[in-house]
């Protein structure tokens, strides 16, 4: 098609149509009360105007080239040629018009012989301007069908790229075992161990001596690759005319591990404050997360925000256990302190809410605190917890770099430990997806997350561990003790998880190594197999443990009956945990 001569038509049109417009924009000025069809004529050319604009900035897009045909380009030539020979005449008449000084000649010329030309003309620019449209209207639906065609094709790309990762996922060529834990132990945990800090002491007052004198020193060292960080705080009381004060120094150092000194401070705080009782008025008023009380008692100057507690709880922390945001806002905007483990009592007391706050002024989010316990180990603390996910509040610490979920406390323990004791299936999903090691081991027994699940009848994490290790020799895996799977669930009467053992492979008939630790005195420097772990808990432990053998499809070697349970020499405890010092609690 003739594009050449197509653009340079558009070109050319523009400019008559502007100078056209121009001069009835003028004429319209120059007579007194013009005629209305000047006004039209005006208007009309305005709107020619605006369309050969939009049909030029297609042009240079190239629209015109790939959206029209050879036989609608010539059309569309044609049509130009015509606007602008239809132009060129009502543009000498209106030139015309102009040069006629005589007004009043030129108004009675107007009604006795211009009038019906100009009506010609109004009707020819109405012609020019509905065909510019209709061209218009092509170039847009073709534009629109253009473009709905490249979004189908990149959906189709994408879908089919979608179905790809499936088929990959199902086959199992990219399963969570590859990518979530064979990288994260060979590459991520060893790139997070130079900047996540470890647990290594933690140095605190003696009991005796902290209600003798009433104070508090607590002293926390963690370190990584390349830097200390202590953790720092004391408080010491003294007596003054209104009552028992504190001293409060409370902050966290990080020290590189350099020749000369180079360290830094942060989030340091120097207060003095006052002593109050646990139940004072303030401390009951926040415990219960009443804002309009806690106002009222600062207004009458009964109560400060820095008010510490006999027990060494600021008040921000009893606000935090009543779940209250909006007290717990209005104490930090009031001057509360935020102390280095304030995030901890969050986590403790799951208040995901409440620790965006508390990072918003200055939390510590890596803060680690006595037996190295950091944010993420309180919110699986301890078993009276109910078990919810708490995907949400570890997001919240991922997301302000919190870079310590691989960490471990002073038994060795990390956060996914914790879950497979106390959490939920999805929460081990969360933090494998952060990168948690799920092949780190305790000091005490050298078990892995999947151990702790199995000891404390865990079995929502128990199957989602299975599944994410997706190892065939998981089921040959022992602690320092050479005990399997099936040994702990004897050992700790969690007979729910012996059948689902058995299922996955875990050998009934493993040997043990012969020790001395961490075993009942009945068995130690004894090999033994996990039968024998449960018959020496005694004959009701036993007579669960074949019946939960026997449901599986397997057999055991001695039934209970043939056992003269009189003369058996048993223990009659469980134990065996990792955290466990002894076998102490009785089936």
């Amino acid at each position: 098609m003739e594009v050449v001569g197509t653009v340079a038509s558009i070109v050319t049109l523009a400019a008559l149509a502007k100078e056209l417009w121009a001069l009835s924009v003028n004429l319209l000025h120059s007579y007194h009360d013009a005629p209305q069809e000047l006004l039209r004529v005006s208007n009309q050319t305005s709107l020619i105007l605006l369309e050969l604009e939009c049909i030029r900035r297609s042009q240079k897009e190239g629209c015109i080239s790939s959206l029209l045909t050879n036989e609608e380009a010539w059309i569309f030539q044609q049509s130009l040629i015509a606007a602008k020979t239809s132009l060129a005449a009502i543009y000498r008449s209106c030139e015309r018009y102009a040069s006629n000084k005589k007004r009043a000649t030129g108004r009675i010329a107007w009604t006795l012989f211009d009038r019906k030309a100009a009506d010609e003309h109004l009707v020819h620019l109405q012609r020019t301007e509905t065909s510019l449209g209709v061209v218009l209207q092509v170039i847009n639906i073709r534009a629109m069908t253009k473009a709905r065609d490249h979004d189908a094709r990149q959906n189709e790309a994408i879908i089919q790229q979608l179905k790809a990762y499936h088929d990959e996922v199902r086959q199992g060529h990219y399963s969570l075992a590859e990518t979530g834990n064979k990288r994260d132990d060979s590459t991520t945990f060893s790139t997070d161990s130079l900047v996540a800090f470890r647990f290594m002491k933690s140095t605190s007052m003696p009991e005796c001596w902290r209600s003798i004198l009433n104070s508090e020193l607590l002293f926390v060292k963690s370190a990584n690759e390349f830097q200390n960080a202590y953790e720092i705080y004391t408080r010491f009381p003294f007596f003054w005319f209104w009552g028992q004060k504190a001293f409060v120094l409370s902050a966290s150092l990080r020290r590189m591990r350099t020749l000369w000194p180079n360290f830094q401070v942060l989030n340091a705080s120097v207060s003095f404050c006052n002593i109050i009782p646990v139940e004072s008025e303030i401390v009951k008023a926040c415990r219960a997360g009443d804002i309009i009380a806690v106002r009222d008692l600062f207004r009458e100057h009964k109560a400060s925000p820095n008010d510490v507690s006999v027990d060494d709880r600021s008040l921000v922390w009893y606000a935090t256990g009543s779940g209250s945001s909006e007290l717990v806002s209005f104490l930090l905007n009031a001057g509360a302190p935020v102390r280095s483990c304030v995030l901890h009592a969050a986590a403790f007391f799951r208040q995901p809410q409440i620790a965006r706050l508390l990072l918003h002024h200055g939390a510590d989010v890596e803060v680690i605190g006595e037996d190295g316990f950091t944010s993420a180990f309180f919110l699986y603390g301890y078993s009276a917890q109910e078990k919810v996910p708490q995907a949400e509040f570890l997001e919240i610490l991922a997301c302000n770099s919190f870079s310590n979920f691989n960490g471990q406390d002073n038994e060795g323990w990390s956060v996914l430990h914790r879950i497979a004791t106390f959490g939920t299936a999805e929460d081990v999903k969360t933090l494998v997806r952060m990168r948690a090691s799920i092949h780190s081991r305790t000091h005490n027994l050298h078990w892995t997350p999947i151990f702790c699940a199995v000891c404390f009848s865990n079995m929502e994490t128990l199957r989602e561990l299975w599944e994410i290790y997706d190892d065939i020799g998981l089921k040959d895996i022992v602690d320092l003790r050479g005990w399997n799977l099936l040994h702990v669930a004897a050992g700790a009467g969690n007979f729910e998880t012996i059948p689902y053992l058995l299922k996955q492979g875990v050998s009934l008939k493993a040997a043990s190594k012969a020790t001395s630790r961490s075993v009942p005195p009945a068995l130690r420097n004894k090999s033994v197999t996990p039968s024998d772990v449960a018959r020496n808990c005694g004959e009701s432990a036993y007579k669960k443990w074949t019946e939960s053998v026997r449901a599986a499809g397997e057999d055991v070697e001695v039934s209970p009956e043939d056992i003269d349970w009189t003369n058996e020499s048993v223990d009659g405890v469980f134990g065996g945990c990792d955290c466990c010092k002894e076998w102490s609690f009785h089936s």
